[in-house]
């Protein structure tokens, strides 16, 4: 039983088969430190989805299923250049820290190769009726990816134009 986060050929593990690198930004930004826990508490629930999808779907695929991080954390001018949501004010002007999750590490837009959207979607919410995934809040559905991220309101969005 390994205890996380490791290095493994010079990466930091967060998960079994998920490494900090690949929450970091397009444009180069890394996760900032202040970050860290939050990215490794949502790669610890995406571990979990993904071991589910494999049981459930490697025979039928053929191969073990294959998750990637499309995009993790994000820096605020990365994420006003791809139109995230951004930081609000509240009705009394003072900023509130909502917005995209990206821009604190607590989201992640994820593909599953050989998984159409709205399967692993309705995984999502399966695993999620049945006690687990419990810090995942927030689920977008869009062509070709789903967004999770973590929230304590739950939130979801479809975005399929298919």
């Amino acid at each position: 039983m390994h205890t996380y986060p490791l290095q493994a050929h010079g990466r930091t593990q967060l998960a079994t088969n998920f490494y900090l690198d690949e929450w970091n930004c397009k444009d180069g930004t890394t996760v900032p430190e202040q970050y860290f826990w939050n990215t490794f508490a949502i790669a610890t629930e995406l571990q979990e989805l993904r071991n589910h999808l494999n049981a459930k779907y490697s025979v039928m695929l053929g191969r073990a299923v294959t998750t990637t991080i499309n995009s993790g954390y994000r820096s605020t001018s990365y994420n006003k250049s791809v139109g995230g949501v951004r930081e609000r004010r509240s009705f009394t002007g003072r900023l509130k820290r909502i917005g995209s999750r990206h821009l604190y590490g607590q989201a992640a837009d994820i593909s599953v190769d050989g998984l159409d959207t709205s399967v692993v979607y309705l995984e999502v919410k399966a695993l999620q009726a049945t006690g687990h995934l419990k810090h995942i809040g927030g689920i977008g559905v869009y062509d070709t990816f789903i967004h999770l991220d973590a929230r304590t309101v739950p939130a979801f969005w479809d975005e399929r134009t298919r």
